[in-house]
């Protein structure tokens, strides 16, 4: 049945709980056997700008550090995350770096559990983190509390910089943001005290409205700080499911969920989703890992206008498809995964 469409016809899509070895033979027999570029992955909403925003910087979209290296930072800056909720290993690093004496700072609307032994808490408003981070950046430059090695070789940048943070005044933030003066300048004295300082964001960020601006910010403040390059510096991403990051290594470039094109009528580069939407997809093989109901509701007005469906998954979904093909999970096969920090670890059969 597959033979029967043309080039670029078929969309291939999986959700990234799948082995890294499986995902690359998904991606070469869609673009080998099935002539279609039409290739993704279901991730978290924004991602694919916050990980452009990452691949324009540093060049690969994913961590310039590791979990480890958060037990050297001075100090962590910590963007919408919930690690007991989504990263526990990742809290236990990160609990562990506090334990050692790392301050920590955690910026987000909510009180997690990971704000009960934060030194401070940001609750700035959704939608406001890009003004935060540059009150952050202005204080710092004012103060002097910048790394004098990135200062002495752009200097000629720091003045434009300077004058584009112009407008974040210490009361303006704090309007805009929510958060009490007195609070942003305590972040700004522990950022400027800290001889290294590391950044993990996670899935808080990228929902938000101004999520790949605020990471362009996180980015600068980094590099004021001299990061990354150096034990406990740099920036971590924490989100997705189990093997985003191996998706992408592997080919199965991460697309936006199909409710956010559609409510958001956003200008992207043209992906499985986008193409699904436009009616350029004429057949789709999904292969999944127990597809979940949030992703299975944004599927399912589109899959009904498709000639031909496939799902390959470890359980049979509330779907009407055309096929359906078993897959083993996680546990009854053996492999690789790549987590967070770009580790790619082997697995066996339980």
């Amino acid at each position: 049945k597959l033979r029967a469409f043309g080039p670029g016809e078929i969309g291939v899509v999986s959700d990234a709980r799948a082995t890294n070895e499986e995902l690359y033979l998904l991606q070469k027999f869609a673009r080998s056997v099935l002539k279609t570029d039409a290739v993704g992955c279901l991730s978290p909403p924004g991602h694919l700008q916050c990980a452009e925003v990452l691949r324009q910087q540093f060049g690969m979209a994913a961590a310039t550090g590791s979990l480890e290296d958060l037990g050297k930072a001075g100090c962590i800056l910590a963007f919408g995350l919930n690690p007991a909720a989504t990263h526990p290993v990742a809290g236990t690093y990160l609990r562990s770096a506090v334990l050692k004496g790392a301050k920590l700072i955690a910026v987000g609307p909510y009180s997690v559990s990971m704000t009960r032994y934060a030194d401070l808490h940001l609750t700035c408003r959704p939608g406001s983190e890009t003004a935060l981070v540059a009150g952050l950046m202005k204080m710092l430059l004012e103060d002097g509390r910048i790394d004098p090695a990135f200062a002495g070789r752009y200097s000629y940048a720091l003045d434009d910089l300077h004058k584009s943070l112009k407008p974040y005044e210490l009361d303006t933030v704090s309007a805009l943001t929510g958060v009490h003066q007195e609070t942003l300048a305590e972040a700004a004295c522990i950022l400027g005290a800290a001889p290294t300082v590391s950044i993990v964001y996670g899935p808080g960020l990228l929902q938000s409205t101004k999520g790949p601006e605020a990471l362009r910010g996180l980015v600068t403040l980094a590099q004021l700080k001299g990061s990354p390059g150096e034990p406990g510096t740099g920036i971590m991403p924490l989100y997705g499911n189990g093997n985003l990051q191996g998706a992408w290594d592997m080919g199965m470039a991460p697309h936006l969920l199909l409710g956010q094109i559609v409510r958001s009528g956003a200008s992207l580069p043209v992906d499985v989703p986008q193409m699904l939407v436009a009616g350029k997809i004429k057949a789709l093989y999904l292969a999944m890992e127990n597809l979940e109901e949030k992703d299975l509701e944004e599927l399912r007005p589109h899959l009904e206008k498709l000639e031909f469906v496939v799902i390959h998954d470890v359980r049979e979904p509330a779907l009407k498809v055309d096929v359906l093909l078993p897959m083993a999970a996680t546990v009854e096969k053996g492999g690789t995964l790549t987590n967070a920090e770009r580790r790619v670890q082997r697995f066996e059969p339980v």
